[in-house]
């Protein structure tokens, strides 16, 4: 063969070739299912196809679900979504279920339609063969009128055509005036009674909070009760054996810090009444509240003269209180008188001031708590002294009172040696509150 006829047999060939080729990718073009189809041997729709359409049988059973689990959900809406967004591609498969709108490609529409079904806005049923519609009634409301609109019988889909139109009913509004209680403000109300809808509210006076009485105690507990309502307070009292209070009176003072990390490092709480002699230390009432200790009113001045009357002793009172809440927000309720509720020295001011004082306290919700061991520290005793006279007396009771003063430092001193004692014969120390065993004296004047 002559060199010429080969290369134009092999023109030919070429041509024939790229001829095909076009053919190929044209009709790939065109037919995008029939290409994806020739990928994808696992498609199992029967697609068919002539010179120019492609035919997809739709099955109604699971159209939409394009993960085939049986269902419409989630994941198939979110497949459709990542489809339409050109994030996926679109498969037979997927276009076989997918396309709602039968447009031949995945768009946001289908997506939102299968995101309707899949959180049961929409049946399957109602977009493929449309809504069964039957009459729906809305109820007027004080504010919205009432009609017949049209409801799909399979799924959530009104129409919104509204028929026999009935006015709202409006608000029927009622006027209350409740005075103040105890515990809430009096108010003016205008309030619909059929919706709640509120047309007026303010208040007209503050709670008037409760009017306590004083504590009226048994043997087993304490209880105080409002004049005003059904409100009461009940505090057991404690029956618990081998318990010591530790008390300190006329502080604070220079060495009542020392004295708080004594009770610091045993962990051990007592119970302060406290004056203001020593305002420089006055600070010191945050201290002990932070620790867990009590803290309950002794006198503002610790002046005798207090005892002249009541209105002297309550001026005094009420402004060592005032500190106490300032210093540390604690409205406290427990004292104890100078001099104890036994003090003679009070009859050279007025006579019979304590028995009245003992009442009108008690009335007004204040606990008064003397003492049943006494330090004797006022006698000028050592340290060894304070603390032997103190454990001799602990021996004897289940519940001990001591009283103490932490302006003395061989007080101050002495407190290590009875706190070890108590710890290592099984006594418990607590603070003085309203579950405290009563102790008091006796009113001398």
């Amino acid at each position: 063969m002559k060199k010429s006829t080969k290369s134009t047999l092999i023109t030919v060939i070429l041509a024939v070739l790229i001829i095909f080729s076009v053919s190929f990718i044209t009709m790939a073009k065109t037919s995008p299912e029939i290409a994806e189809s020739m990928t994808n041997e696992a498609v199992s729709e029967e697609v068919s196809t002539d010179d120019s359409d492609v035919v997809i049988e739709f099955d109604e059973t699971k159209y939409g679900d394009v993960n085939n689990d049986g269902k419409i959900n989630a994941a198939d809406a979110r497949l459709l979504l990542r489809c339409s967004a050109s994030l996926e591609k679109v498969t037979v498969y997927i276009l076989t279920y997918g396309d709602y709108s039968k447009d031949g490609e995945i768009t946001a529409a289908d997506a939102r339609t299968s995101l309707r079904v899949a959180a049961s806005l929409e049946k399957i049923a109602c977009i493929l063969h449309g809504h069964t519609y039957e009459d729906f009634v809305i109820d007027p409301t004080c504010t919205q009128d009432g009609y017949t609109t049209k409801k799909c019988s399979l799924c959530r889909v009104i129409d919104g055509s509204k028929d026999n139109i009935v006015p709202a009913n409006g608000h029927k509004l009622i006027e209350t005036n409740s005075k103040a209680t105890c515990t809430s403000d009096g108010r003016f109300t205008s309030r619909c009674s059929v919706c709640g809808y509120t047309d007026k509210d303010y208040k007209t006076d503050s709670a008037l909070g409760h009017n306590l009485s004083g504590w009226k105690e048994s043997s087993t507990a304490r209880t105080r009760t409002c004049s005003r309502c059904n409100y009461s307070e009940v505090a057991k009292i404690s029956t618990e054996s081998k318990v010591i209070y530790l008390t300190f009176d006329d502080g604070p003072g220079p060495y009542t810090k020392k004295l708080l990390g004594y009770l610091r490092s045993y962990n051990v709480k007592a119970t302060f009444f406290v004056t203001n002699q020593n305002p420089n230390y006055i600070y010191l009432l945050k201290e002990m509240a932070a620790d867990g200790h009590a803290i309950g009113v002794h006198s503002l001045t610790h002046n005798w003269s207090i005892y002249s009357g009541t209105n002297s002793y309550f001026k005094d009172f009420n402004a060592m209180h005032d500190i106490i809440k300032k210093q540390t927000g604690i409205d406290t309720k427990i004292f104890r008188f100078p001099g104890g509720t036994n003090n003679t020295v009070s009859r050279s001011y007025a006579r019979g001031i304590m028995a009245t004082l003992n009442k009108t306290m008690a009335d007004k919700g204040y606990l008064n708590f003397d003492w049943n061991v006494d330090c004797r520290d006022t006698q000028g005793y050592s340290s060894s002294q304070i603390a032997n006279t103190t454990i001799g007396q602990i021996r004897n009771q289940k519940q001990s009172v001591v009283l103490m003063h932490d302006i003395k430092y061989s007080t101050v001193e002495a407190v290590p040696t009875i706190i070890k004692y108590g710890l290592n014969n099984g006594y418990t120390f607590k603070v003085i509150d309203e579950t405290t065993p009563a102790v008091r004296f006796r009113p001398a004047n």
